[in-house]
Parts: C-alpha cells; sequence; structure tokens
C-alpha cells in the first residue's frame, strides 16, 4: 500500500494508515519473539533476502517515532482510505487509534525504561487518545471465506468439545461478581459426549454455575488426569446407553452464540484498553489525566465491548449492570496496579485478544500464575516469557538468526525479551 501511493502527496492518509498498520504488526512481532528484522524487512525487490534482525530497544525506538510522524501527518482535508475496515475512511478515528498506539507501545516500556515510558504516554495523551467504544479496532468477520479463525477452530469437534475458560479468569470475576460472567461463558446443557460435542445447542451462562478449568491437566487417564484436579466437579454422565462421559463437560466453554459464530470480530485494540493504559500511567504521577476516570472509563466500555464482539449484539451487558459494577469498583490508590491490569487481563481475554494478554501479564506481573508440572513441557518451574522463532529461520535466514540469538539469549521459552528484563 506504501508503495503504490509513493511520490503521491495527495494520499499521505494512506501512507500513514500504511506506516501504522506496519507498527501494529511489528509490535505483535517483537513482543512475542523479540528481536526481529524490521529495518530491513519487505525489501525483496532492493535484493534484500536475508534481513537483519533488529534489537527489540531499536525497533521499540523506531516505532514510536514513526507513530509520531505517521499519525501528525493524517489530514481530514485530504482523501482517506477507501478500503478501511476498521473505520471506513475516518481519519479522526486513526488518529486517535495512532496516539493509542503510542501510548501501548510507552507502556511496554514501564518495566525497562520508565523515562522514555513517561515522555511517550505523557506525548500520546496529549495529542488525544481513542474516546469510546467507537474508536475500537476491530473489524467483522463474514461467513463466506472469510470467517473468524478462532471461531473456525473451536468449531472443529475436539476443539469445541475440550477448550474451556482457565480458572484463573472465571475465579476472579466471580469474586468481584463481573455480569460479563453469563455474557462469555456456559456449561453444557445437557450430559454425555454427545451433548458436550453439540455445536448448535447453547449452553447454561448463569454466573454462579461456571467453573474454570485449572491448568496443567490432560484426559489421559493418568497421574495429571483432569478427575485428579482439586475440587473436579465430575463428568457429566453418559446421556443412554451408548453414549459416554463428558470429563470436561461441566467446566465452563466459550459461549457458543458469542464465539463460535463465523461473523465474530476480530480485535485488534480497544479504547479501554487505552484507558487502562492512561490509568496506570496516571497512578505513576505521569500528566495523563485523572487515574480513577481513566479507569472507571474502562470498566464501562470493557462491558459495552463485548456486545461489539458480534455485527448483531449477543453479549450485551445492561447500562444498569455497568453502571452498578462500575460504582462498586472504584479504583484504590494502593491496589491500583493491580485492579488496573487485573481489568486488562479480563478485558484482552474475553475478546480473544491473547496475544496482548500474554504480553501484559509479563510487563506488569498480573495475574499472579503459578507454573504447573506436566511431563515434557517445554518450560520446567516457570511460565513462558517468549515465543521460540519458527523452526525454519536457521535455513532460511541462518547467519542472521545466528546473530539475534547471541544478542538476546537462548532460543526458547525462557529467554525474555528486552522490555520484560
Amino acid at each position: 500500500m506504501k508503495a503504490f501511493i509513493k511520490d503521491k502527496p495527495e494520499y499521505v492518509n494512506i501512507d500513514a494508515c500504511g506506516t501504522i498498520m506496519r507498527v501494529m504488526f511489528i509490535q505483535r512481532i517483537t513482543d512475542l519473539y523479540g528481536d526481529a528484522p524490521y529495518s530491513q524487512e519487505g525489501q525483496a525487490k532492493n535484493g534484500i533476502f536475508s534481513p537483519v534482525f533488529d534489537k527489540q530497544q531499536d525497533i521499540y525506538t523506531a516505532i514510536l517515532g514513526q507513530l509520531e510522524t505517521a499519525t501528525a501527518a493524517l489530514d481530514a482535508t485530504k482523501p482517506a482510505p477507501a478500503a478501511d475496515l476498521f473505520y471506513g475512511g475516518d481519519v479522526a478515528k486513526w488518529k486517535r487509534l495512532g496516539y493509542s498506539l503510542m501510548l501501548k507501545a510507552a507502556m511496554r516500556l514501564t518495566k525497562v525504561d520508565p523515562t522514555t515510558a513517561k515522555t511517550w504516554a505523557e506525548k500520546a495523551y496529549a495529542g488525544g487518545t481513542m474516546t469510546s467504544v467507537d474508536d475500537n479496532a476491530r473489524v467483522y468477520c463474514d461467513a463466506n471465506g472469510n470467517s473468524n479463525s478462532n471461531s473456525d477452530a473451536l468449531l472443529v469437534p475436539d476443539d469445541f468439545r475440550e477448550v474451556r475458560w482457565a480458572k484463573t479468569l472465571i475465579d476472579f470475576m466471580q469474586s468481584t461478581n463481573d455480569p460479563r460472567i453469563p455474557q462469555i461463558a456456559e456449561i453444557t446443557a445437557g450430559n454425555g459426549r454427545a451433548a458436550n460435542e453439540d455445536r448448535t445447542t447453547a449452553g447454561i451462562s448463569t454466573a454462579n454455575l461456571q467453573i474454570g478449568m485449572p491448568n496443567g491437566y490432560d484426559l489421559l487417564g493418568g497421574a495429571h488426569d483432569i478427575s485428579t484436579a482439586p475440587g473436579y466437579p465430575g463428568a457429566t454422565p453418559a446421556a443412554n446407553g451408548t453414549d459416554a462421559p463428558a470429563p470436561d463437560g461441566k467446566y465452563s466453554r466459550p459461549r457458543l452464540k458469542v464465539y463460535d459464530e463465523k461473523t465474530v470480530a476480530n480485535v485488534i485494540y480497544t479504547y479501554g484498553e487505552s484507558e487502562l493504559f492512561l490509568a496506570e500511567a496516571a497512578s505513576r504521577g505521569w500528566n495523563t489525566g485523572v487515574a480513577a476516570t481513566h479507569y472507571a472509563n474502562a470498566l464501562a466500555a470493557d462491558m459495552q465491548s463485548i456486545a461489539l464482539m458480534n455485527p448483531s449484539p449477543v453479549a450485551t451487558v445492561t447500562a444498569t449492570d455497568i453502571a452498578a459494577y462500575v460504582a462498586a469498583h472504584p479504583l484504590v490508590p494502593a491496589t491500583a496496579l493491580q485492579q488496573i491490569n487485573m481489568e486488562y487481563y479480563v478485558a484482552t481475554s474475553t475478546t480473544f485478544n491473547f496475544n496482548e494478554t500474554f504480553a501484559n501479564w509479563r510487563r506488569s506481573g498480573f495475574p499472579v500464575l503459578t507454573p504447573v508440572t506436566y511431563p515434557g513441557q517445554y518450560i520446567a518451574g516457570g511460565v513462558p516469557r517468549r515465543m521460540p522463532y519458527p523452526i525454519t529461520l536457521p535455513q532460511t535466514n541462518g547467519a542472521n538468526y545466528a546473530a539475534a540469538v547471541t544478542n538476546q539469549g537462548a532460543d526458547n521459552f525462557a529467554t525474555r525479551v528486552w522490555w520484560d528484563k
């Protein structure tokens, strides 16, 4: 897109949107892997087939500067993007997205470089971040060749039968009486394996009946079988003489009518997430507004965003329930960082934005997780801190891969990326 409009200044908005999207992509990549190709990526036409791996610190320096330039360049008087799945060509919303992405990039640096984080967070706030759920960056899918990949996976019988919400998430949401529980979770309505594989019948969404599944168990009948888990609720019994029990049928699955619909949205970044970052920045004493106000805005927005997961709202939390929840959960300075980041955990989990959940956990330490012990696991005694590089890289870009490993550390799940040191 950027190459197509090169040297055509009248298309400055398309160029700027291209830069913002490129930053969006590389942040996901570098947050997951660490050092990655960036300064030389996409330059095969210039003869660069083995791009160097930029250090993550250099990538973050680059993307913050590029976001500043691109966002400032957006001009509502110039032609808008015509094929814009996010905002339908609304340049003002792209500008708010640009500053909100700047804020997110800044907040990634709170552990490793809080001074730089503060500078860029304040700059993003001054520029103007998202102002409502109408600014959420999301793309609705369709059922005719462009369906949601998450729903495609969940609709595979084995995944539908076995994918369950985590105990950590459901326990926390129940502890706060979160009204999103019946919107995002359900247990199988019937008994037995057939009912547990039925992808046409909605389950039971009553909040106090939901049970999250603990990590580190399987269905193999041995020492780690789910039936050995503390508090195991038991299998749903066989429904008839030819059926079989469902060992995990009483654990909560993602709600069928929300997450298994092929049109469900891919959620990229939300107003609620942006407000939580501003709340944390303000709690740190930075010039980003009032922490309590941002936090209250985020709670309300995150509940409103669940309804936006589907083109026709399904997971709708009433305005009355939202207002009551916000009033009952004010931000407390002594526990502000925990409150903010636990809500970030709920918000990104319930919108299936798990890359972001993983990144923010590494940055913030919330939720507090207990490592599991399981035979043959990839990392012993800890929770993964990054994703190893694709296994083809030593063959396709060996020298630069080796240099990245030398700089960053062993190519495994335990090595921490730069901002997670």
